[in-house]
């Protein structure tokens, strides 16, 4: 995933900082680097980016997919 397509897929997942903070794992700092390619776009974030985006996978939604079932 290019630094573009990083950015483009947060948009149109439409996270916050603190989305991507709670969601991903992903600190303002660290989210700044992916996005201007100082650091590369981990393969894993890049496929839940891609995968909310394609099927419009809300921000709710993924909360509760992202659940821990035993808690």
């Amino acid at each position: 995933m290019t630094p573009s397509e990083f950015s483009a897929a947060v948009v149109v997942a439409r996270m916050s900082a603190s989305d991507i903070q709670e969601l991903l794992g992903i600190d303002e700092r660290t989210r700044s680097q992916l996005a201007s390619g100082e650091k590369p776009v981990p393969r894993c974030v890049a496929l839940c980016l891609w995968l909310m985006a394609a099927y419009g996978v809300s921000i709710l939604e993924a909360r509760v997919l992202a659940e821990d079932p035993g808690s």
